[in-house]
């Protein structure tokens, strides 16, 4: 999961967004992780806008797997 924040493409910003939303707890941890630690813009918005998603409603990502990373 990890070495995926090295790749810009949709293919690996989207594989992260579906592990940031579904999976075992340490995958989601580090699928958000990724995103931000991404040098590419693209994992910036694709985590921001799960962010976003997460105010309407429930949220997409767990508060368990996201609050360690931005804290």
């Amino acid at each position: 999961v990890k070495a995926l924040r090295e790749f810009g493409s949709d293919e690996a910003v989207g594989r992260l967004v579906e592990l940031a939303k579904a999976g075992p707890e340490p995958v989601r941890f580090a699928a958000v992780e990724s995103l931000a630690a991404s040098r590419f813009a693209v994992a910036h918005e694709a985590l921001k806008d799960l962010l976003d998603a997460s105010t309407d409603g429930p949220p997409d990502i767990p508060p368990s797997a996201l609050v360690p990373v931005l804290a």
